[in-house]
């Protein structure tokens, strides 16, 4: 695979390359490095989900220019047999993809973090806003506190 850049792994792509038929890699190849570089952010999530995507993407390239669905309403049995083999694949690839997804998920751990409310005002402008504390001893008539001595 010399056409395919040094930052791809090469023994995966042959391996992705070597699942499908012979005659169908010569279509295939053009299109694997782009696929490869497409789902580079899932192989973060799970260690196969990027080469299942990457296969299932490559499945409907070949189906769509392989074995269109017109050709195989056209009656050809050869050509409808290898669609629905192909179609039957892509969907057991989808359903892996779906596995790996959910166990993926299953084992993440939970997004935890301390709630902060700021109102965007300093502690002293708070206080002032807020008025006085009703909870003070200066409004509960604490018999602990002298009364206000009038001014004058």
């Amino acid at each position: 695979m010399s056409d395919v850049p040094e930052a791809i792994d090469p023994p995966a792509l042959e391996n992705l390359l070597s699942e499908f038929r012979e005659d169908d890699r010569g279509l295939l190849a053009p299109a694997l490095g782009v696929v490869w570089r497409l789902y580079a952010d899932k192989q973060n999530v799970a260690p196969r989900l990027r080469w299942l995507y990457a296969k299932r993407e490559l499945l409907d390239i070949l189906l769509q220019h392989r074995y269109p669905e017109a050709v195989t309403q056209l009656g050809d049995a050869q050509y409808a047999d290898q669609r629905k083999a192909l179609t039957d694949i892509r969907t057991s690839v989808q359903d892996e993809i779906d596995r790996t997804e959910a166990s993926a998920r299953a084992l993440r751990p939970p997004l935890v973090a301390q709630i902060q409310v700021s109102s965007g005002y300093s502690e002293r402008e708070q206080r002032r806003m807020r008025g006085p504390d009703p909870n003070s001893d200066l409004f509960r008539g604490s018999p602990l506190r002298t009364p206000l001595e009038e001014p004058g």
